[in-house]
């Protein structure tokens, strides 16, 4: 598990694939990063405090995650890339957004 001090950190590029994660402390959400990674890990549960998270692209592929857990992300401050599995269109995953108005801010989710 990811101890709550992640939140302290800083930094360009975090690579957290394949380490089993299960779930992410609230603390992720204090996080300054341009690149975090967390595929290939066992989340199954966003906490709603990833959307106050900073970072450019967010990497949450094959994962547990829910398509109702996608809300959380419409909040990210900064983000353009974010990779999740969600076989839906981009206007479905939308939908699931609160804040319609940053929909032109998330370039690409790869399904």
């Amino acid at each position: 598990e990811l101890p709550n001090s992640i939140g302290n950190l800083r930094c360009n590029d975090l690579n957290l694939s394949n380490n089993k994660i299960t779930e992410l402390p609230e603390s992720i959400g204090n996080m300054r990063c341009k690149e975090l990674n967390l595929s290939n890990n066992e989340i199954s549960e966003l906490p709603n405090t990833i959307g106050n998270l900073r970072c450019v692209l967010l990497d949450l592929s094959n994962n547990k995650i829910p398509k109702s857990e996608i809300k959380y992300l419409d909040h990210i401050k900064g983000i353009k890339y974010c990779y999740a599995d969600y076989s839906y269109n981009l206007d479905e995953i939308f939908n699931l957004c609160q804040n319609n108005s940053r929909k032109e801010k998330i370039k690409s989710i790869i399904g």
